[in-house]
C-alpha cells in the first residue's frame, strides 16, 4: 500500500511538471549532497586517525566538494548543476561498481550491501533530478 500511494504521488509529479515542485527537489539535492558531506568528513577523520593518511585526505576532499555543491545548489548557482551531475554519478558508479566487483572504493566506505545499493540509489535519484530541473539552474544563469 505505501508503495502505490508513492508511486500515484509521482506521477502526479510527473504530470505537473517540475515548476511546482523544484524548491522541494532542491532542498532535497542540498541536504543529500550536505549529508554525503558530514559522511565523507567522519570517514576521513576515521581514516586518518587511523593511519591511512591517503585514503583520509582523499575522503576529507571529498567531503569538500559535497559540502561546495550542495551550497551551490542552494544558491542556485549555474555551476552547481554541472559539478553535482558529475558528482552524484561517480558516487552511484563506485559505490554499484564495488557491488559487482566486491572490490573497491565503495567496499572500504560502506561496508553492508544493502546501505551500499540505497547509498547508489540516492546518488541515481539525484542525478535523475538534475536532469529534470536543469531549467532551474539555466533560468538563474540567465537573470
Amino acid at each position: 500500500m505505501p508503495f502505490a500511494v508513492a508511486l500515484s504521488g509521482m506521477v502526479m509529479v510527473l504530470r505537473r511538471g517540475y515548476q511546482t515542485y523544484a524548491e522541494g527537489f532542491v532542498s532535497w539535492l542540498v541536504y543529500t549532497f550536505w549529508g554525503n558531506a558530514m559522511f565523507f568528513f567522519i570517514s576521513g577523520i576515521i581514516a586518518t586517525s587511523e593511519g591511512a593518511i591517503f585514503e583520509g585526505e582523499v575522503k576529507l576532499i571529498a567531503a569538500l566538494a559535497s559540502a561546495a555543491i550542495g551550497y551551490g545548489l542552494y544558491r542556485h548557482a549555474a555551476w552547481a548543476w554541472q559539478a553535482g551531475l558529475v558528482f552524484a554519478v561517480l558516487c552511484a558508479g563506485v559505490v554499484a561498481l564495488t557491488i559487482f566487483t566486491g572490490a573497491g572504493l565503495g567496499f572500504s566506505l560502506i561496508p553492508n550491501e544493502t546501505v551500499q545499493l540505497l547509498y547508489a540509489a540516492v546518488f541515481v535519484v539525484n542525478a535523475a533530478i538534475l536532469v529534470w530541473i536543469k531549467k532551474v539552474f539555466v533560468q538563474e544563469e540567465q537573470a
